[in-house]
């Protein structure tokens, strides 16, 4: 099975168990992130791991995409160094 068919493989297990639970966007997250190749291009992210179980790691993402989430909002300001007025310079 080639890295594609996996992708499609695994993308319709996920949607297949939890598009119900939870929204397409965090499950295209979490899809991106395990169907990650390794080096070889051989294996996908998630066949490498000794246990796996779709449901149990999604509950997972999702609890901690909350705190993720919570980080995004947070406004970092520049420090004023950065700040270049690029209208000045013609």
């Amino acid at each position: 099975m080639n890295l594609d068919e996996k992708e499609a493989e695994f993308t319709k297990m996920v949607y297949e168990s939890a598009l119900d639970k939870y929204d397409a966007e965090m499950l295209d997250e979490f899809i991106m992130y395990w169907t990650e190749p390794n080096k070889s291009q051989t294996k996908v992210r998630w066949e490498a791991e000794k246990f796996f179980h779709v449901g149990r790691r999604l509950a997972t993402w999702a609890k901690r995409s909350n705190s993720w989430n919570k980080a995004k909002n947070v406004v970092v300001k520049e420090p004023e160094l950065l700040k270049v007025n690029f209208n000045k310079y013609g």
